[in-house]
């Protein structure tokens, strides 16, 4: 009984030890410090509840901690005064502080762009707000309101060209008791906006739109179809506006723009041409002169010039006149004003006449028929007549260039033009020529000689006859060509090698100015009768025993102005003999050394300087 005692009492004392130990552990509550980190710039003194489940305190922004009992298993809220929870945090062994913070809203972004034309100012920000929730929105520029509420504004910001505007954003974030205010402010600098230049241009009478040039500083232009020139987007401020006509400065302007309420500066620039008028024409002999009066407007007279087109050539000239030699045909003449070697207004045309011109054709001094026609050449004439021996006037029709003639009488005949031009004045042409029909004589054989190397040969003609032609014939193959206009023929005396025999045949026909022939008439002259002369002679071989060979040689006829020449070849060479035909003679001519053998002997006459054949 009593072991049992000390055993239930023995097993029952640590079991209230341990009791009373789970009691200490688990159920003596602890305390511990709780605090609360708010926003800085939180507003006002907000205040939150630490809940635990012995107690709750007060945790403000003035008195961010306190000590809270609690369970040591237990857990703490942090929750609005409202009782909405914000955070819970569980007690673990050993703890001694739990603390809340709350987040720190910001505004992640806040920036501008400007609109594509320039006058308006796009802004755009991003808040990050979670948990909190956005209260209020508030943009500012300059220190003004502009909008309450959205993520964007579009400024207008045209009255605010070349200024600097400040924007200020402020976001009001609300979370809890929690209320906090954020601000990003960024500067501006607004540009001046670009404005619109329209230049109109009125070209003077005569100029071309399309070489006209507008320059603003360094930008060219050119005019469109309703003749302006439209320069977009340029700076305000000063500017240089140029004006320009084919590459020439007809003016420089400087001009200063502002804004203008987006209305386009309107310039307008008129140009002046240089007018010609009373233009004309005075000849004078074979030139012309041109007159004409010009109207310079305000040019300076020595930038002006004109220029002076005909055909394809070109003259220039400061002066109002010009002197320039008649065309060859009726021929616009253009005449355009130029300024500073450009030109410069309407050209002017004046119609010159070409230069008077008749010329006959070829008129034979000696017509060898009673027709003829006649041939000429002729331009820029309104009227031509001829007369033929103080005849009648007879009008010719000038695009035929012919006046025929029939059944001319023999002789002299005058034949005159008269000639009227474009221009009104008057000249004359005129022209004589002799209708012969009659043939002229044959010539006839007056006499001949022998001239040293020449053959002269005179004849007999008549009056008229102008020249003689024909042949002469030496030999069956020589023929000489005669033309001449006298009544003497001179020929070469022929050489051995034309066959000739001493004879010449000559057939001659006269011809006179009017080209009409004679009867050909036919003559031979006998200058050298070699026959005669060489049966004269005889030649003969002598030949004796034991004495040279000898060569008799004979001449039985005198000739005068003859010789005789003999080549005898023998087996030793060759001997030469010469005589004198204007004797007769009979004469030995021994060859030396020369006993027997072949012999040849040639000879030759020269007579009045002709030779023979051999």
């Amino acid at each position: 009984m009593k072991r049992s005692l000390k055993l239930t009492i023995g097993i029952a004392i640590p079991i209230a030890v341990l009791l009373v130990l789970l009691y200490f552990f688990l159920w003596t509550p602890i305390t511990i410090t709780v605090s609360v980190l708010f926003p800085t710039d939180a507003q006002g003194n907000p205040t939150i509840k630490a809940v635990s489940s012995i107690e709750e305190v007060n945790l403000s922004k003035n008195e961010p901690s306190a000590k809270l009992k609690a369970k040591r298993s237990d857990s703490v809220e942090f929750v609005t005064l409202e009782g909405v929870l914000l955070e819970r945090k569980e007690i673990t062994s050993g703890i001694k502080e739990l603390k809340y913070a709350f987040p720190e809203p910001n505004i992640s972004s806040f920036d501008y762009a400007f609109s594509e034309d320039g006058k308006q100012l796009i802004l755009n920000w991003r808040a990050e707000s979670s948990p909190y929730n956005i209260d209020t929105i508030s943009l500012e520029r300059n220190g003004t309101v502009v909008i309450r509420k959205g993520s964007s504004y579009t400024d207008n910001i045209v009255d605010f060209q070349g200024k600097t505007l400040s924007y200020d954003l402020t976001i009001g974030y609300k979370y809890g008791p929690v209320y906090i205010e954020k601000s990003k402010v960024i500067s501006v600098e607004v540009p001046l906006l670009p404005v619109e230049v329209e230049v109109k241009v009125t070209p003077g009478k005569g100029l071309d739109p399309e070489k006209v040039s507008l320059i603003l500083d360094e930008m060219p232009n050119k005019l469109e179809a309703n003749l302006k020139a439209v320069f977009s987007a340029v700076a305000q401020g000063k500017h240089k506006l140029e004006l320009q006509y084919d590459g020439i400065t007809l003016l420089t302007k400087e001009v200063v723009l502002k804004w203008n309420d987006d209305i386009p500066y309107l310039f307008e620039f008129p140009i002046d041409s240089i007018e010609i008028s009373e233009l004309s024409a005075v000849r004078d002999g074979d030139s012309v002169k041109l007159s004409w009066k010009s109207d310079l407007k305000s040019y300076v007279e020595t930038d002006v010039s004109y220029l002076i087109t005909v055909d394809a050539s070109t003259f220039k000239t400061m002066e109002n006149s010009y002197i320039l030699p008649l065309p060859e045909e009726t021929t616009q003449i253009k005449v355009i004003p130029l300024y500073k070697g450009v030109p410069f207004g309407p050209e002017k045309s004046i119609e010159v006449m070409g230069k008077p011109y008749f010329e006959l054709g070829e008129i034979p001094a000696f017509v060898p028929s009673d027709s003829l026609i006649i041939t000429f050449k002729a331009k820029n004439l309104s009227n031509l007549i001829f007369s033929l021996d103080d005849g009648a006037p007879v009008k010719v029709d000038i695009q035929k260039a012919v006046v025929p003639f029939k059944n001319l009488s023999e002789g002299l005949h005058r034949l005159a033009f008269s000639i009227i031009d474009l221009y009104g004045d008057s000249f004359t042409k005129s022209a004589t020529f002799v209708v012969d029909t009659t043939p002229p004589n044959e010539p006839t054989l007056l006499n001949y000689s022998v001239d040293e190397n020449r053959i002269v040969v005179d004849l007999g003609i008549s009056s008229d006859t102008a020249s003689i032609f024909g042949e002469v014939i030496v030999s069956n193959t020589t023929t000489y060509h005669i033309e001449t206009e006298t009544n003497q023929i001179i020929i070469p005396v022929p050489s051995p090698e034309t066959g000739f025999s001493g004879t010449l045949e000559f057939f001659l026909t006269a011809i006179d100015r009017a080209g009409n022939k004679s009867m050909k008439s036919s003559y031979k002259i006998e200058l050298v009768n070699f026959k005669k002369i060489k049966d004269a002679l005889s030649f003969n071989v002598i030949q004796k025993d034991y004495q040279p060979v000898t060569i008799r040689v004979a001449n039985t006829i005198a000739s005068k102005d003859a010789s005789l020449t003999i080549f005898v070849e023998t087996p030793k060479g060759t001997n030469t003999y010469t005589y004198d035909l204007s004797r007769t003679f009979n004469v030995l001519e021994p060859l030396d050394g020369i006993y027997f053998g072949d012999l040849r002997i040639l000879y030759s006459i020269n007579a009045l300087g002709i030779e023979s054949p051999t």
